[in-house]
């Protein structure tokens, strides 16, 4: 990537909700994911029309160079005709399966579903990926604000250092400790310039910008102090993953019910309606027709134990989901009682950041106006404002960190709150 000046790039505004409804139309992922529960939706609606009639034609035309005859005391006849014209029209209905449509109907039923609960499963990773993406670019937006002020005050403290020295009233030591003070304060502005950069550059590529955008974050920040997510008691879990292992143990004992309908015969009513030449006169070559309707009775059955074999293997199938889900319904649980554990730390280390930051600030200022009257050095004093920078920092990393806990928090209950904002 070709290095450029941010003043010339392009800056895209975006809140949170934004920045999700970006990364959900961009991932190809969920494009991916979309284009498979559509296929299975086409696949369930295509199965369910097992259940209407079934029209056929068949048509056909042929020559018969030789002709059988068969000798009649008044003399010889052939039998048929050597151009022969045949069409016939069938109309079947399935009468009795045994179960084997209304199953199948109820096996590509649940992989539908279990599709659709594959695409909410991507949708909710993209939107967990995109906010955690979000908030880390908030904090590194807060921690340059921060590195912003302390540059602020470390250029005034290097301003009255440099007047006091020239009037003699510091030494060179004092003037050279805020000259190192001021360096090392440049390099924290830039070291927080090029994380954001590199912040910017992640969110970009997961809603499809360009490198060439800054993004600038609008999303309103407010303390967490009322926020009540860990206040109340968790919620139940309601990731889609689960959803979607139950939609495969449904579809695994609808095939079970399946394979186990073959026991059983088939029924199907059929009409017919027959055209041709000679078609059923076989001695005179003329055209005729005729209808028919009636019943078949299919029935067939693996001597070898086949039919009974694919039905213990769908049962096992379904026993085999049931336990994918309670193992996964319990490692979603404890991620869930930890982010739960870990957002009310979150809660806690945001407090105390704001009590440290409200008392270097009074510190520190308390520390100027005596370094003014000269009861402490110019050296304590830049190490008060270190103190007071490092908090600064601390507090507004804190309240951003507090809702990247609150982030994976929602993710693990599976909360829907995660596409929106804060």
């Amino acid at each position: 990537m070709t290095w450029m000046n941010p003043s010339a790039l392009a800056e895209t505004k975006l809140t949170l909700g934004e920045a999700v409804s970006h990364a959900e139309d961009y991932n190809f992922g969920i494009k991916a994911a979309r284009h498979e529960a559509q296929a299975a939706e086409m696949i369930y609606t295509g199965v369910k029309a097992d259940r209407y009639p079934v029209l056929s034609l068949a048509a056909r035309s042929y020559y018969i160079d030789d002709l059988q005859t068969i000798d009649f005391p008044t003399g010889k006849k052939e039998i048929g005709s050597n151009d022969n014209y045949q069409a016939d029209i069938n109309l079947t209905v399935p009468l009795y399966t045994g179960g084997r449509i209304s199953n199948r109907i109820g096996v590509n039923l649940e992989n539908s579903r279990k599709k659709q609960a594959a695409l909410e499963a991507e949708q909710m990773t993209v939107a967990y990926r995109c906010r955690k993406a979000y908030l880390n670019l908030m904090v590194f937006r807060s921690l340059k604000e921060a590195a912003i002020s302390s540059h602020e005050r470390l250029t005034i403290i290097n301003s009255d250092v440099r007047n006091l020295f020239e009037n003699g009233v510091a030494d060179s030591i004092d003037f050279l400790e805020a000259e190192l003070a001021l360096e090392k304060g440049n390099q924290l502005l830039d070291k927080s310039e090029n994380n954001l950069a590199n912040a910017s550059t992640a969110l970009a590529r997961l809603i499809g910008l360009n490198d060439s955008e800054i993004i600038i974050p609008t999303e309103a920040i407010l303390p967490p102090d009322g926020n009540p997510s860990f206040k109340s008691p968790a919620p139940d879990i309601d990731r889609p993953e689960l959803k979607e292992l139950g939609h495969v143990i449904k579809a695994a004992d609808k095939a079970a019910a399946l394979e186990k309908g073959t026991y059983l015969p088939s029924v199907n009513g059929f009409a017919g309606y027959s055209y041709g030449m000679p078609n059923k006169d076989w001695f005179n070559k003329t055209w005729n027709d005729y209808f028919t309707i009636g019943l078949t009775l299919n029935w067939q059955l693996n001597l070898g134990g086949k039919t009974s074999k694919q039905v213990e293997a769908a049962r096992l199938k379904s026993a085999s989901a049931r336990m994918t889900q309670k193992n996964l319904y319990n490692e979603l649980q404890t991620g869930k009682d930890m982010a739960y554990n870990n957002l009310g730390y979150a809660f806690r280390t945001y407090q105390i950041s704001k009590k440290e930051y409200d008392i270097a600030q009074r510190r520190y200022n308390l520390a100027k106006l005596r370094q003014q009257e000269g009861q402490i050095s110019i050296n304590r004093l830049l190490e008060m404002e270190a103190d007071l920078a490092a908090t600064e920092q601390q507090h507004k990393a804190a309240i951003i960190q507090y809702y990247l806990a609150e982030t994976e928090y929602l993710y693990a209950v599976g909360s829907s709150r995660i596409f929106g904002g804060l």
